[in-house]
């Protein structure tokens, strides 16, 4: 946590990341230039839930900034997306559960990447 502190991230978690109703936001797990990594819990549906034997599951929400600053950047985002799309299935790959859907979709700088959590 001191880290995160040290690069004013620590507001990051109420100030910037919008997420869908079934989400909440636990704590920040890592970051870089780009992206942040959150801890957070996902409300399961009734019928995952009696699957599960759980009504919440633990995710990883990685928060990839300013994908359209430079077409390079976008590219690369949409490279990694394509390499997990590839890969999915492989049990050294982290699961790319979904992707969010911005709440305005004609003017977004940001998109929301669920993973599986892994410890």
């Amino acid at each position: 946590m001191q880290k995160i502190k040290e690069a004013g991230l620590e507001k990051e978690i109420d100030d910037s990341i919008e997420v869908e109703t079934d989400y909440k936001i636990k704590k920040i797990v890592g970051y870089g230039a780009t992206s942040v990594v959150y801890k957070a819990y996902q409300a399961l549906s009734t019928a995952e839930a009696a699957h599960e034997k759980l009504n919440t599951a633990v995710v990883a929400i990685k928060k990839v900034k300013q994908i359209f600053s430079n077409d390079t950047y976008t590219h690369r985002v949409l490279r990694e997306l394509r390499l997990l799309r590839i890969l999915r299935g492989h049990k050294n790959i982290v699961k790319l559960k979904t992707i969010m859907r911005p709440s305005d979709s004609k003017n977004f700088d940001s998109i929301n990447l669920v993973f599986e959590y892994c410890t």
